[in-house]
């Protein structure tokens, strides 16, 4: 364990894991929950937030940011747990991934059983997060999702069941580490992207095409909404219906950046489908394939920051903008 003097922030902000037997616990109840705590090393918590995750706003999460960048800033601070609702974890965790880019670990995690309940998940959770900040090997990985004694890096994670404790994967990637009351093993390096963005741009759409008229009403309705950005999530490797592909370039050439990646959770996609063809960009970035919520993030990160459509082909590429500024591209946007 890392050789620790400081002490670890826990920030509460609601929650499955909240959910106690005479109503919602606070941070300091949330850590005396804890299955076990750290030797020697206090645990600081506050609570930000008391909302179930899908009530989060675009203010909440830059509220969050915010928040956890201050700590991180403390030198006596040697990383931050942050309790969380399971609903849309994967979007606050990479959220606050690309709006601060940490130097610290930073560890959401959650609990799929209510902390009323028998069987329940939280104390465990918050335990492993606990050890997951002390780690030496988990000192570089940024932010992360801990849950089910499995480590998932914020570029990967996504919910994919909505009752099971194994809720959370990392697509074909697989978890970077695994976590038990005695060992915090990292299996492989985290994917980073050297890119930070100082806010979020709320108007970016996610549009799941599906069959009949193939999301192309959707792409056009959101576009004359004031869209900056659209996320579709299309057919199998990166399918598009005709309607939906013409839709979708002309709201590029109209100036909304449109993002491409697939409704079907893993698998690659084909970079030279007609989609890509059209103009449109594969949400693909540091040799993996965006799922649509967390696309939509690192758009809206993207846009926030004021970059364009060259830009944005730029970072998904190279997964920074290294190359950009060495060799500035003309940007459309």
């Amino acid at each position: 364990m890392h050789n620790a003097r400081g002490y670890i922030q826990l920030i509460a902000t609601g929650g499955t894991i909240s959910a106690g037997p005479e109503g919602p616990l606070r941070a300091s109840s949330i850590i005396k929950m804890a299955r076990r705590l750290p030797a020697d090393v206090p645990i600081r918590g506050e609570d930000l937030l008391t909302v179930p995750s899908s009530r989060f706003s675009v203010d909440d999460l830059h509220r969050l940011a915010e928040r956890v960048n201050e700590a991180v800033s403390d030198e006596a601070c040697l990383g931050v747990v942050v309790t969380h609702g399971t609903d849309s974890m994967e979007e606050s965790a990479l959220a606050v991934e690309l709006l601060g880019a940490p130097s610290k670990p930073v560890v959401f995690t959650g609990a799929m059983v209510p902390t009323r309940d028998a069987g329940a998940d939280g104390p465990t959770n918050v335990a492993d997060a606990f050890d997951c900040v002390l780690s030496d090997s988990a000192q570089r990985l940024g932010t992360v999702v801990v849950m089910n004694q499995r480590i998932h890096a914020a570029l990967d994670v996504r919910k994919l069941h909505t009752e099971n404790k194994d809720a959370f994967a990392s697509g074909d990637s697989g978890p970077i580490g695994l976590i038990s009351p005695e060992t915090v093993e990292i299996v492989r390096s985290p994917a980073r992207l050297g890119f930070r963005s100082s806010k979020l741009e709320e108007r970016v759409e996610l549009v799941t095409l599906t069959t009949g008229l193939g999301g192309a009403r959707m792409i056009k309705l959101a576009a004359r909404d004031g869209a900056r950005g659209i996320v579709v999530e299309a057919f199998g490797a990166g399918n598009l219906p005709e309607r939906a592909t013409e839709a979708a370039a002309r709201a590029m050439e109209e100036g909304v950046v449109v993002l491409v990646t697939s409704r079907v959770p893993t698998g690659d996609m084909e970079l030279d489908s007609p989609a890509a063809k059209a103009g449109l960009i594969p949400a693909i970035t540091a040799g993996r394939r965006l799922p649509g919520p967390s696309a939509r993030i690192l758009l809206m990160a993207q846009l926030g920051e004021g970059l364009g459509e060259n830009q944005i082909r730029t970072l998904l590429l190279s997964g920074s903008l290294e190359e950009l500024l060495e060799d500035p591209m003309p940007d459309s946007g």
